[in-house]
């Protein structure tokens, strides 16, 4: 005979699980069905509904150095059935918490959602991303020194702290050099600076440039001498001069000038005197004291006379009279020879 059980079945839900019950019917067909009555059939049987294989990926996102290992990800599924609520709840962390290209980002992930229960993922375990430096903001400035016949400056650095990530070590240090050695005001510094510290590598400096310092004049000390010397009959002084504190190869020089309080000799006679500085490096001093007066002999010049005796005619007497003349004697000066003389016998002879 020709007879066949058509038979029907529904799951009581969707969902996957383990002996789950199955709505069932049945009904008879086939050519020789009308002679036969279905006298009992089950209406519930049981049966297994698995977990549907899908995929997930994990991607991590680049970011700035936080001083975590946090890391940002994003997850995607494939396979999922349209119109089911299912995500894909990704977590990950780097390695490590420092800056970087490409770094290991280890991730997981589990599944939400309300039809999250039916499905079974595998995801990739690690993927890579960037941790990018964090800027810090620093400030530069430059010390002003005292002329030392060098360019070295000495440069300090600082950065704005609310930049830095709570228990970092990280300081900023500076090295400078002014453009050139010579005194003035404002110059400018050439200055470059670098982090250091346990996690300076975690960081990108940010600073200003260059900067400004003044270089102020070296005080130095001079003395001056006045020479000995013949009357001359000026006031005029030959006076030598020297220098306390130059710094080694620096062309400066004490030009010195003065002049005795009168022309007239003596000894350890007054002389005024002052002085200032020349020389290609006299700009970077600054003369902070000098005698203004010193000592000196004028000692009495050397000068000639020639006294003559006048013939006369026999007068009883040795009286004689005499002329003298000088030689040496500067011109303007009073000077006279005041000549006596006399005939050594009254008598006349030739």
């Amino acid at each position: 005979d020709q007879v066949n059980l058509n038979a029907q079945g529904q799951f009581t839900d969707k969902n996957a699980g383990s002996g789950k019950n199955v709505n069932v019917s049945g009904s008879l067909n086939g050519t020789d069905a009308d002679n036969y009555e279905l006298s009992a059939t089950n209406h519930v049987t049981q049966a297994n509904i698995s977990k549907k294989q899908i995929t997930g990926t994990i991607t991590a996102q680049d970011k700035v150095y936080d001083g975590t290992t946090n890391a940002t990800v994003n997850g995607s599924l494939n396979g999922v059935i349209t119109g089911d609520q299912v995500n894909l709840n990704a977590q990950g962390q780097f390695t490590n918490k420092n800056a970087g290209q490409g770094k290991d980002v280890t991730v997981s992930g589990s599944l939400t959602g309300t039809d999250a229960g039916n499905y079974q993922v595998s995801t990739n375990s690690s993927v890579k991303a960037n941790i990018a430096k964090k800027q810090l903001q620093g400030t530069l400035t430059a010390q002003n020194k005292v002329y030392d016949g060098t360019t070295n400056a000495i440069v300090q650095g600082s950065l704005n702290l609310n930049d830095v990530i709570v228990g970092d070590n990280v300081t900023v240090g500076g090295t400078g050099q002014f453009v050139d050695k010579n005194a003035g005001q404002d110059k400018v510094v050439n200055a470059s600076s670098s982090l250091m510290g346990t996690d300076a590598g975690n960081y990108e400096l940010i600073t200003n440039g260059s900067v400004t310092a003044n270089i102020s004049k070296k005080q130095i000390t001079g003395a001056i001498t006045a020479q000995d010397k013949v009357y001359d009959g000026t006031t005029n002084a030959t006076v030598n001069g020297s220098l306390n504190g130059v710094i080694t190869g620096d062309q400066v020089n004490l030009n010195a000038q003065g002049q005795f309080t009168d022309k007239n000799a003596g000894s350890g006679k007054n002389v005024n005197v002052s002085g200032s500085l020349n020389g290609t490096d006299a700009d970077n001093y600054e003369l902070s004291a000098t005698n203004h007066v010193t000592q000196a002999n004028i000692s009495k010049k050397q000068i000639t006379g020639t006294i003559t005796a006048q013939d006369k005619v026999y007068d009883g007497t040795t009286n004689a009279t005499v002329n003298g003349s000088l030689n040496g004697v500067i011109t303007g000066d009073q000077v006279n020879l005041n000549a006596q003389g006399q005939f050594t016998n009254k008598n006349a002879g030739q």
